[in-house]
């Protein structure tokens, strides 16, 4: 898998992660694999995380080793992140090997659209990894199955109510008011996760063809993310 070789570092390595559909679990699951390599991982949000428990938590400038990076504090147990220009210019020091960023929302849904000040991501960013939900193809277009719904009905043609398919899917990802919003300069990959909880066949092949035939898009994997299991993954 070319993955894990795209994202070799020269200097600090920013990946963005966007989307819904168990991005944290993926900031995690790169977090650990990284530092298992010996680099050195700050995670942080340009957003709001929640946070966990077992990792060091920093907040404002007195950060060091491998920790989560907030600005503050906003509930027991969400936290604000810090400024795309703090990001930034934590990235131009070159303390860090890596740095995953949580840089959208999606209110734990599996699949969102995005209003005009979103996704929040740096102009500095490496990479961007996109996460989909794979278990929302063939529910029900509606709020409680996708984030900011009205806006992903406009950019899919997808009326509310009805089934959610593969082409529209597709169409939410490669939006500019969709998943696309903000990436189209930058390398990016896309991950349909929580691959266990699909319950009909998906035309992997179909998918993987689609989006590859963006310029920017490096690899399209199909995840259980928090198990670290890759099913399959078409890469160019």
């Amino acid at each position: 898998m070319k993955l894990f070789e795209r994202i070799k570092n020269n200097g600090t390595y920013l990946i963005s992660f966007v989307g819904g559909g168990g991005k944290t679990s993926g900031i995690f699951y790169f977090r650990d694999y990284l530092i298992s390599k010996g680099k050195k991982v700050l995670v942080t949000t340009t957003t709001a995380m929640e946070i966990e428990d077992n990792i060091d938590i920093c907040f404002g400038n007195e950060f060091s080793g491998n920790c989560m990076l907030f600005s503050k504090k906003i509930s027991d147990i969400k936290a604000k992140g810090i400024s795309i220009e703090e990001l930034n210019r934590i990235k131009n020091t070159n303390e860090y090997d890596y740095i995953l960023c949580e840089a959208d929302g999606a209110k734990r849904k599996a699949i969102k659209a995005n209003l005009e000040y979103e996704p929040v991501i740096s102009n500095l960013s490496d990479n961007i990894f996109i996460f989909v939900g794979a278990e929302i193809i063939g529910k029900k277009a509606s709020d409680e199955n996708v984030h900011r719904i009205e806006v992903f009905s406009e950019i899919t043609g997808l009326e509310i109510g009805k089934t959610i398919s593969e082409e529209s899917v597709i169409k939410c990802i490669l939006s500019e008011r969709g998943l696309m919003k903000g990436v189209y300069d930058k390398k990016a990959s896309v991950f349909f996760n929580k691959i266990e909880l699909i319950s009909n066949d998906l035309n992997f092949d179909y998918i993987a063809d689609e989006l590859l035939k963006r310029n920017n898009v490096e690899g399209v994997y199909f995840t259980n993310i928090q198990k670290g299991e890759f099913v399959r993954f078409y890469e160019k």
